[in-house]
């Protein structure tokens, strides 16, 4: 079993709960401060409610953690059953909180098991105190708003009868209500525990399975959406796997209107081949492969396309419409063919395998992005576009926005992965030797 400090921040792994085994996610290495050697774990959600605990805050309808009734539970009840061994090693920790019940003070408490606040869950706002800093990962601490509500720590700071919860955004409740409670405590970096992410060959990955790759010195999750070559539109493809960026990473043009809609000429492209490409962590650039993708090759209602031999050649690239399921009904260019993860259409449940969130906000927050391919209809300045509800769209234009950017890479297929980060002995290769074209 791999050491907590060997994986990356976002990585599950497995603790029993009365003897069942529940998931956590590494919500931080050195909590509540860096360099302690120690690392927070985070409950995470399940199933149609998302929560198998429901608790109240506290039993009267009083904002004060320190005598609520689900402190007094976690650090006693929910405590007592985990494992010895985890028990043994979870160390109170100071946290930062407010006392409330009228005492807006932001002080410390010594804590094994507690809940976040709302600061380290990503809220900046009004009535609330800052209490800590924000988790690296809140991307991966979001909550669906048809779930049933999280408590945080945190009480409004207006009066003394409410507290902040999350359910999909921030709000806040009095505290008899019942909401979920998500447990969290840190364990030394150096404590072992079954994780549930993927090891094994890439090849081996079952589609939407999801690696890390480090871009900005930050662990992003890839998808595996498609094993091999797609056809004989593209080259390079063979013996390789292509991973889609889960997440929506930034937010940019896709052209300022002088590519006339040849993805070939963008500024996108030559972004994700320059800027991007330098931020990808030099393991993964040491194994990228070099492939060539079909474009649309023209402008206007052009439908001339430029494949195989003579596709257009990218380490990183933005996935065409119909790669991720646009079905042929639209206005797309048929720049590609349907990649194994996705499904053609635009029903609701081909909808939701196109749905991406934002990397940079705190609650779960879908938005539109960008494909490769052009409209070549009537509307010759727009794009095919993904909804934010994962729908079809055909009319936003190219010059005018930031939309949403979701890289994809072609790796090695033989690749080896270990608990979700890949493995490569090979140095990195100077750019200077890897040059495009």
């Amino acid at each position: 079993m791999p050491a907590l400090g060997a994986l990356p921040e976002g990585a599950i792994v497995n603790i029993a709960e009365d003897g069942v085994l529940k998931d956590f996610i590494i919500a931080q290495h050195g909590y509540p401060s860096a360099g302690n050697g120690r690392t927070l774990l985070v409950k995470m959600r399940f199933g149609v409610n998302g929560h198998d605990i429901n608790l109240q805050w506290h039993s009267s309808n009083v904002n004060a953690y320190a005598t609520s009734t689900i402190d007094d539970w976690l650090n006693s009840t929910y405590l007592a059953r985990l494992p010895y061994d985890v028990q043994s090693s979870i160390a109170a920790v100071s946290i930062p909180y407010t006392p409330g019940n009228g005492n807006t003070v932001v002080t410390a408490m010594a804590r094994k098991v507690f809940l976040l606040s709302t600061t380290e869950l990503g809220r900046v706002g009004t009535n609330a105190n800052v209490e800590g800093s924000a988790l690296r990962t809140v991307v991966d601490l979001r909550i669906e708003s048809s779930y049933i509500g999280d408590w945080t720590r945190s009480p409004n700071t207006s009066n003394t009868t409410q507290i902040w919860f999350r359910q999909g955004t921030f709000s806040t409740g009095i505290p008899s209500n019942y909401a979920g409670i998500r447990p969290s405590f840190t364990l030394p970096s150096t404590f072992e525990l079954p994780t549930k992410e993927f090891s094994g060959m890439l090849q081996q990955a079952p589609l939407g399975t999801t690696v890390f790759i480090e871009v900005d010195n930050k662990f992003r999750r890839w998808m595996v959406v498609h094993q091999g070559s797609p056809s004989a539109l593209y080259n390079g493809f063979e013996g390789n796997t292509v991973l889609l960026m889960r997440d929506i990473h930034t937010f940019r043009a896709w052209d300022n209107g002088s590519a006339a809609g040849n993805y070939g000429n963008s500024a996108i492209g030559d972004w994700l081949n320059s800027t991007f490409y330098e931020s990808i962590e030099s393991r993964a650039r040491a194994v990228m492969q070099l492939v060539r993708v079909p474009f649309r090759n023209g402008s206007g209602t052009s439908t001339t396309i430029s494949s195989g031999n003579n596709g257009l050649q990218q380490y990183v690239f933005l996935p065409a419409a119909i790669e991720v399921g646009f079905p042929s009904a639209v206005s797309r260019p048929s720049d590609g063919v349907l990649l194994s993860y996705f499904r053609s259409g635009d029903t609701a449940s081909q909808r939701n395998l196109r749905i991406a969130y934002r990397s940079d906000a705190t609650s779960a927050i879908a938005d539109a992005w960008f494909s490769r391919s052009p409209n070549i209809n009537s509307m010759v300045n727009n794009l095919n576009t993904v909804g934010s509800s994962g729908e079809v769209m055909t009319n936003v234009e190219f010059g005018n926005l930031n939309i949403g950017i979701r890289p994809a890479l072609v790796l090695p297929n033989a690749l080896n992965v270990s608990d979700g980060q890949i493995v490569t002995k090979r140095p990195a290769i100077p750019n200077a030797m890897r040059p495009l074209g």
